[in-house]
């Protein structure tokens, strides 16, 4: 028995001690964009001076439920730490009324998933907006693109394309620099924290029988974390097939210009256009966001997962 709980204990000081050092990175990653926000400055003029787009309802819906997370998360541990709990009204061995532990949990719960995983899913939003909008211009170049008639696809107009292309890999360029060691920290704490979580509920099922409050707030903490990488995954990884279409679309069109009127001495600014995909973000060079990167992950996840609860 002595040994069963010298063992749970260690468990429980290794989670506490990981929860510490993933809320020390949410902190690190927002000082190091606050840092460089005259980089991000430069981002966000940039592009809304192309083109102003508006939030969309899931981008929308995202920033409400971010705001109003540490709040729900905050009322379910207050309650679970004052209904379900059968020991007495104590915070840290000091006796209170139930009004002040009510207001301590809350506060406590609420601050705690403010600093992580609301803060670093902000963090992510933002990336995730500034990759949607470039996504979109680049799309908006492959319209035109492909809605030129092929006597009009001249010179002027190739021009035209690769300078918006160039302005929007000056962005990218200032975004590598610029989220490459937050985002470091931000998937590093989301994918242990993610892995610490569904342990934990595999492992301490049965300490959810008749405690679905507790069971919810798992989930909740849960779903934040993958979904927030889930769709940092998606988005980020979505740029570089983006581009390739681009790429692809004007190749195609100088092709059919050059098939369809064959002029000998007609310059030809299709080795303007890099071969190399630019639009591949990285967290320090280390892994590389494509969306086939999301089946990797969610394996990997289970993988440790597993590995986790079957040392335990």
């Amino acid at each position: 028995m002595s040994i069963y709980f010298l063992t749970t204990s260690l468990l429980s000081l290794k989670v506490g001690f990981y929860r510490l050092l993933c809320c020390c990175f949410s902190i690190y990653a927002w000082y190091a964009l606050r840092k460089a926000r005259k980089q991000l400055n430069f981002v966000f003029a940039a592009i809304t001076n192309t083109n102003k787009f508006p939030l969309t309802k899931y981008e929308a819906f995202s920033l409400v439920y971010f705001y109003f997370f540490p709040v729900a998360f905050g009322i379910i541990g207050a309650v679970v730490n004052t209904v379900y709990n059968e020991y007495s009204f104590d915070v840290y061995g000091f006796e209170t009324s139930t009004n002040i532990r009510i207001i301590f949990h809350f506060t406590r719960y609420t601050l705690l998933s403010l600093v992580n995983p609301t803060l670093p899913n902000f963090l992510l939003l933002l990336f995730c907006i500034i990759c949607q909008r470039l996504s979109w211009q680049l799309n908006t170049i492959t319209s035109a693109i492909q809605e030129c008639p092929i006597p009009d696809f001249t010179l002027i107009k190739q021009a035209d394309i690769l300078q918006r292309y160039s302005r929007l890999n000056d962005i990218v360029d200032v975004m590598k620099m610029v989220f490459s060691v937050p985002l470091f920290f931000i998937c590093v704490s989301h994918f242990g924290f993610s892995i610490i979580i569904l342990g934990g509920i595999i492992l301490n099922g049965y300490m959810f029988a008749g405690n679905y409050l507790m069971l919810i707030r798992k989930v909740m903490i849960l779903l934040s974390t993958f979904a927030g990488l889930l769709a940092f995954l998606w988005i980020a990884g979505g740029l570089p097939d983006e581009e390739e279409r681009m790429k692809d679309a004007f190749q195609r069109k100088i092709q059919k210009r050059r098939i369809s009127q064959p002029i000998s001495n007609e310059i030809c600014l299709k080795k303007y256009m890099s071969e190399k995909t630019n639009f591949v973000f990285s967290m320090c060079n280390i892994i590389h966001f494509r969306r086939s990167s999301i089946a990797a992950l969610a394996g990997t996840i289970l993988t440790y997962t597993i590995v986790l609860v079957s040392k335990d």
